[in-house]
């Protein structure tokens, strides 16, 4: 499942990140990839982004899909806030991972995780997806309501979906398939219409996004 995002989104959030003194920059991204998991067998799978805190880096070839692209932008964008949110505003915001706690879980390897540990993962990424949420409401001026608001709740659950699936290899096609069975993610998809909400992104005389010692695990999508 795709979010229906535009070029125009692209250019709003890539604004919104120059604001907080970040920078999209296009590169050759291989040498990077190469750190990761391969693609698998039974998914076609490709890396489009990432970043350090600071800067969000983004692979040559995919820099013309500004459509793909924004998702990811917006995405990375959630996580920018846990990484470099401190504990004051993190608690103001209603964030669980912030700072170094955050940080730690954007550089570690996940695969084949017990259900305990992907449970912690499911909800750090689903906390981004509240941030990056309250962030395109407010760029396209759209209401909780809207049918943009379900198509975001709808894409939600589909990326963490994918997500157990992609650490959880040997539960690859039920993640997929039953997803609200699993045990890991099928109670976050149960709660998930009640709690995704809108998380107010700092402004940006409260924090400045900073380059850190990391590079998180890239964006993935299925092709």
């Amino acid at each position: 499942m795709t979010l229906k995002l535009t070029s125009k989104d692209y250019a709003a959030l890539a604004v919104l990140l120059e604001s907080y003194g970040g920078t999209i920059i296009a590169t050759d991204l291989e040498p990077i990839y190469q750190k990761f998991p391969a693609p698998s067998a039974i998914r076609r799978q490709f890396y489009t982004s990432l970043s350090d805190g600071k800067y969000i880096f983004v692979d040559n070839s995919r820099v013309s899909d500004k459509n793909t692209l924004a998702w990811d932008i917006a995405h990375l964008i959630g996580h920018m806030f846990q990484w470099g949110t401190k504990r004051a505003t993190a608690k103001a915001l209603g964030l669980k991972y912030y700072g170094a706690k955050a940080r730690h879980m954007a550089i570690r390897d996940f695969r084949g995780a017990s259900d305990r540990i992907l449970s912690t993962v499911v909800e750090y990424e689903f906390e981004a997806n509240c941030i990056a949420y309250g962030i395109l409401l407010r760029l396209r001026k759209e209401k909780r309501t809207s049918a943009f608001a379900e198509e975001f709740r709808k894409f939600v659950e589909a990326d963490l979906s994918f997500i157990v699936g992609y650490y959880y290899q040997e539960r690859r096609r039920r993640a997929a398939d039953n997803a609200r069975s699993d045990p890991v993610l099928g109670p976050v998809l149960k709660r998930i219409g009640r709690t995704l909400r809108v998380v107010r992104a700092p402004k940006p005389t409260e924090m400045q996004f900073g380059s850190y010692d990391i590079l998180s695990v890239p964006v993935v999508h299925e092709s």
